[in-house]
């Protein structure tokens, strides 16, 4: 009878211990204590303009740079919550890409602003300059009117503006950028003429070596206005299609092989060659991020 006590005992104890840490897990503000992605409390519409809070929240992160902070950390912290994360699910690459990089003196481009987004303009905005305090930040937006009324000078990020699909365009970018980012990040237009002629370009000049090219939303490339007839005049292919035969191409090539040999053992023909350079690929629901040999 005394060891049942004794046991009760024990587990009423272990019970009390787990309500305490539950407690301080909810005033501390950890993983615990995150609205539900997606949740209406989420998703509050946003003018286009900076937040009230914005310039606070991202003063505060630049005081000092926290010990590597995941993605996920901080775009769970930040209102409104962005689709990249409630939606997408992204945080299972950008977790494992930018975790060990959070304090280094990394250089961001991200493609779109969100000015089509139900809860506004400038989610993103929010997030890399504190996940990256000591980083460049810039914005590559093709509606100027919306960037132009939200943005304000003391925000720690700059921005261009334009037709992500125009070469012309995308030279203008490098110029004033002057490229070498660590990440590009295309969250524009996402019609595949806009995603090829963005990569095609940005992928050689701006990237540095050893950076990573993320494309989102791909999963819309064969839906109605996003094909727009593939990704060039001469193929309905789209840019999954062209991923696909890089990843074959990635995986079963031999450095050093003569190319009389390859073609001999070679069984596929492939409408898009890999292009020089790519070293890696991962791929997740929606999104597939490019990194380039060093």
């Amino acid at each position: 009878m005394l060891c049942r006590s004794l046991v009760c005992v024990f587990y009423s104890f272990l019970w009390y211990c787990d309500r305490v840490i539950l407690v301080i897990g909810r005033n501390t503000g950890s993983g615990i204590s995150h609205t539900v992605p997606g949740t209406a409390r989420d998703r509050t519409k946003h003018p286009a303009k900076v937040p009230r809070n914005a310039l606070e929240i991202l003063h505060d992160a630049s005081v000092s740079c926290p010990a590597l902070r995941t993605f996920s950390d901080v775009a769970l912290q930040t209102r409104p919550v962005t689709d990249k994360i409630y939606k997408h699910g992204y945080e299972i690459l950008y977790d494992v890409y930018f975790k060990q990089r959070s304090c280094d003196t990394i250089k961001l481009l991200e493609i779109g602003l969100g000015c089509g987004m139900k809860y506004g303009p400038g989610a993103s905005s929010l997030i890399w300059p504190r996940l990256f305090p000591n980083g460049e930040v810039w914005f590559a937006e093709f509606n100027e009117k919306c960037v132009e009324q939200y943005w304000d000078e003391n925000l720690p990020w700059r921005y261009v503006t334009g037709d992500q699909s125009n070469k012309q365009v995308l030279k203008h970018w490098l110029n004033t950028t002057k490229g070498d980012f660590d990440f590009i990040i295309d969250d524009g237009g996402h019609t595949n003429p806009q995603i090829w002629n963005s990569f095609q370009y940005l992928f050689q000049a701006a990237l540095k070596n050893g950076g990573t090219y993320f494309i989102e939303d791909m999963h819309v490339a064969r839906m109605g206005s996003w094909y727009k007839g593939g990704v060039h005049a001469e193929t309905s292919k789209t840019i999954v299609d062209a991923v696909s035969d890089w990843v074959d191409q990635l995986v079963t090539r031999r450095e050093g092989t003569p190319t009389e040999k390859r073609r001999k053992y070679s069984t596929k023909r492939y409408d898009f060659h890999l292009m020089k350079g790519v070293a890696r690929i991962d791929c997740v629901q929606d999104m597939c991020a490019i990194t380039k040999q060093q």
